[in-house]
């Protein structure tokens, strides 16, 4: 009964472990690593988003401006991200914009922007970002327009394929050894059938030389029977001499 209690104490503490696991994992978001870091004249500008992900999850974007003189004006911030649509074909994931309408920024202020957006079940592949800005500094216009890699849709398709392939390798690796141990057993009853084979026409042969030694044994007998009655015979019909 102490036994029984012990294990199910432990049993109950493993799985409460492994539920905190899944807890802690559940709401742990996927890393987040840097895609994007530029300095220009009067701003910086450095993009984040999440590493990886699977196909119909959330993916995650966050843009810091960080300004780094006096007299700075932001006309406009726009980000753009695509997918590829079966691993091939580009589309748009999303749109937005996160400046508009000549913001001043103050100098060594930095701004943060955060944007989700789910990405389609039928897309996977590295995304890619694209950003759009202007801006004046001492009444001077600047703009740009760079676009980066980010983050990495798994594909999920692929992978399950991966899996089943291997699960069939392995199937067929257990299939072959079978094979291999079957074909072996199968030479060993082979060997053994041919042996008994040649055993048996052995037999045969000496079952046959019997058969003649007995069938000569019986023609001797007989002869020999019939020499014996066919002397005693003569010797009972031999003619009496008479004096």
């Amino acid at each position: 009964m102490k036994l029984y209690t012990l294990l199910a104490a432990i049993t109950s503490t493993l799985i409460i472990g492994l539920a905190l696991v899944q807890n802690i994992k559940a709401q742990t978001p996927d890393e987040m690593q840097e895609f994007f870091s530029q300095e220009y004249e009067g701003f910086s500008i450095k993009v984040n988003a999440t590493r990886e992900i699977d196909p119909s999850q959330n993916m995650t974007i966050k843009i810091w401006i960080n300004c780094t003189s006096d007299s700075v004006t932001m006309n406009i911030l726009n980000v753009s991200v695509y997918g590829f649509r079966n691993g091939q074909v580009k589309t748009l994931l999303t749109n937005f914009t996160c400046i508009i309408d000549n913001t001043s920024l103050t100098y060594h202020n930095t701004i943060e922007y955060n944007h989700s957006l789910t990405v389609p079940i039928d897309v996977w592949s590295t995304t890619s970002a694209e950003l759009y800005f202007s801006y004046t500094l001492m009444n001077r216009f600047h703009d740009d327009n760079p676009n980066f890699s980010t983050t990495l849709v798994r594909n999920v398709y692929m992978q399950e394929l991966e899996r089943r392939l291997e699960g069939l390798n392995q199937s067929y690796r257990q299939l072959n050894e079978s094979y291999l141990q079957l074909n072996s057993t199968f030479g060993q009853l082979n060997q053994t059938y041919w042996d008994l084979y040649q055993n048996h026409t052995s037999l045969q042969g000496s079952i046959q030389e019997l058969d003649n030694a007995r069938r000569l044994t019986a023609i001797l007998g007989i002869t020999t029977a019939f020499f014996v009655l066919t002397t005693l015979y003569l010797i009972i019909r031999k003619p009496k001499d008479y004096r």
